[in-house]
């Protein structure tokens, strides 16, 4: 079980490393079409923005919500399961 001190991390997510994983597991998920189109968007400048323009206006925003949610709350679990053994 994750203590509640740990679930304002997920507030603070920010490195760009972590959000570009969780972008491209995501655009794995997706249709060819989207795939591809996503893929690209990745690769431009201002990946960030454009990635959420991009699923803000499709049929995937549901998804990319549901999929990054489950993403972080994996993040946390596992960061947590490191520090806790660890610290053993």
């Amino acid at each position: 079980m994750v203590p509640p001190s740990w679930i304002t991390y997920t507030t603070q997510i920010k490195d760009f490393f972590v959000i570009l994983k969780c972008c491209n597991k995501f655009v794995g998920f997706n249709s060819i079409f989207e795939t591809n189109k996503l893929i690209q968007i990745l690769q431009q400048r201002h990946p960030f923005r454009h990635f959420k323009h991009t699923v803000d206006h499709s049929e995937f925003r549901q998804d990319w919500f549901a999929f990054k949610q489950q993403f972080i709350e994996k993040l946390i679990t596992e960061t947590f399961q490191m520090h806790t053994s660890s610290e053993e």
